[in-house]
């Protein structure tokens, strides 16, 4: 596009100079259609658009205008339509359609000077222009201004969509649109914080004489206008930006509560905000163990929170894992904790509370290749010169594959059915195998699993891993009648040590039956005899009654 005026320099000049005033500026060197802004009455914000890339957006309030001036070329009639609004006045050219549409008079004639009136508030105002009065079809638009026009009166008056109102991080404070992610979270003992910046309808701010108050709506909780409060259930903050701390009470100190704060501006309700924070460390949480491969280092084998009494995941607090009884160091050498996140090295997360990000962390263990299972525990400080512990839990050193078998959840199936072939390997002695280890290794052992009439909903895979010693496969049935035989092959495992070798697992399918047999119809026969006998009995009695 042709080199244009500064936009932000004409803006700032024709609010703080003129406010509602004129300020006309010629383009230079633009192309026929290129719009640029002469002035605006009821500008809302301190800068006028420039038009990028073919658009511009602004804000009026209802009675004001926008004026601007279309360019054109030597051999063209530039052309402007408006919808929302309607054309009051130009130079250069003439205004038609009812006011929508203002088409240059000559050739090499720009519109200057175009006003442009809005119809109402809550409805844009969009301006469109063009090169030439011949190509007026959408594809030719050269720019596009959307006006959005605000009722009058507004002034000086609460706006909830112009207003910043959002529960910020404490680290680094600041009024926002939107509540800053996770800072509604708060640890034990620490504060979160409200900051907020009140506008009107026009995006001034609000005047300092304006009230602007906060209260706990339920909730343990204090407030005030300073980090760490320890009273107040009430607090008027300064206009038009201040920061609310909001901390648990003195009564619930180390206890997860959840608190609501109200927000007032000039007598109403504007906001309202809650705040969970978190209680002390009341439980170590694990999940379900996975079963480890003994001589190795295993990772990911549960998964590990601290939480309070209500249940909230905590971050920011140090766990230690340790073998429970010395003697088994001979099993398991040493407990690990793969993700550092729920350790004080994430104590400065917001508001020192948790996100996702934070917790759980990844557990494990180092197995000796004894092999065998040991009792393991996590353990975290009090805060009174004890611990929480953990439940003891038992880490497993299992080996790998010596013998598998496998079997079908059901010895016949219908067309359509879906039937589960489970895999159990089980070590040299006789333990379920270890999360480790795969089904087969691509290109040396290969895997080699079929049957007849089965599809398999997710084809199993050499790099499939058994979990707590079983891998399951599922299948859709087929149509064809029949009894069956599966093949499974799983080569890596083979062994004639254990006289392991390929497998086959037998199934049926069988048509669903819905054939009457004779005792059915037997049954039936009473049933009607009954019936006609009980018929017989009411009608001689009301014979006998006559």
């Amino acid at each position: 596009m042709s080199t244009k005026t500064n936009f932000k320099r004409i803006a700032l000049v024709a609010v703080a100079a003129l406010g509602a005033g004129v300020l006309s500026v010629a383009p230079a060197n633009a192309a026929s259609g290129d719009s640029t802004f002469d002035s605006a009455t009821g500008l809302i914000g301190s800068t006028v658009p420039a038009i990028s890339s073919a658009a511009a957006t602004a804000e009026i309030v209802v009675g004001g205008s926008i004026t601007i001036t279309v360019a054109a070329a030597s051999t063209d009639k530039p052309v402007a339509k408006v919808t929302g609004g309607t054309f009051r006045s130009v130079t250069g050219g003439t205004i038609t359609a009812a006011g929508t549409t203002a088409t240059a008079n000559a050739d090499n004639t720009a519109l200057t000077t175009l006003v442009a009136v809005p119809t109402s508030a809550g409805t844009n105002m969009v301006i469109t222009t063009y090169a030439d009065a011949a190509a007026t079809a959408a594809a030719n638009i050269v720019n596009t201004w959307t006006i959005t026009v605000v009722a009058a009166g507004v002034s000086g008056v609460f706006s909830a969509a112009k207003s910043l109102i959002n529960i910020a991080d404490t680290a680094s404070i600041s009024a926002a649109a939107a509540d800053v992610a996770y800072a509604n979270i708060v640890a034990n003992g620490d504060s979160g914080a409200i900051a907020y910046t009140m506008k009107d309808g026009l995006d001034d701010n609000l005047p300092t004489t304006t009230v602007v108050y906060a209260s706990v709506a339920s909730g343990g909780c204090v407030i005030g206008l300073s980090d760490n409060p320890t009273a107040g259930r009430i607090v008027v903050g300064d206009a038009p930006s201040d920061t609310l701390y909001v901390a648990q009470s003195a009564a619930f100190e180390d206890l997860a509560t959840t608190c609501v704060i109200d927000i007032e501006v000039a007598g109403a309700k504007v906001a309202s905000k809650t705040f969970i924070f978190q209680g002390a460390v009341s439980k170590i949480n694990v999940t379900a163990l996975g079963r480890g491969a003994k001589g190795a280092t295993n990772t990911a084998m549960a998964y590990i929170t601290a939480n309070d009494a209500a249940g909230n995941a905590i971050a920011g607090v140090t766990l230690t894992g340790a073998v429970v009884n010395a003697a088994d160091g001979t099993i398991v050498s040493s407990v690990t904790m793969s993700n550092s996140n729920v350790t004080e090295s994430d104590a400065d997360s917001i508001n020192t509370g948790t996100s996702p990000a934070a917790v759980p962390a990844s557990i494990g263990w180092v197995c000796t290749a004894a092999g065998g299972s040991a009792p393991i525990r996590f353990s975290t400080p009090n805060g009174t010169g004890g611990f929480i512990y953990s439940d003891t839990l038992t880490a497993v050193c299992a080996g790998d594959p010596a013998t598998y078998t496998a079997s079908f959840d059901k010895a016949s199936y219908v067309p359509g059915d879906i039937a589960t072939l489970t895999i159990t390997a089980k070590d040299s002695k006789g333990a379920l195998t270890n999360d480790a280890a795969t089904l087969g290794t691509a290109s040396t052992y290969e895997i080699a699993i079929a049957g007849s009439n089965l599809t398999a909903v997710a084809a199993p895979t050499n790099a499939d891993k058994f979990t707590n010693g079983v891998r399951t496969i599922k299948y859709i049935v087929g149509s064809t009648t029949g009894s069956y035989q599966l093949s499974l092959n799983l080569p890596k495992w083979n062994s004639t040590t254990y006289s392991q070798s390929a497998l086959t697992v037998a199934y049926k399918i069988a048509t669903a039956t819905t054939a009457t047999t004779n005792e059915d119809v037997l049954k039936a026969i009473v049933s009607l005899i009954a019936s006609i006998n009980k018929q017989i009995a009411a009608l001689q009695k009301a014979l006998l009654r006559r």
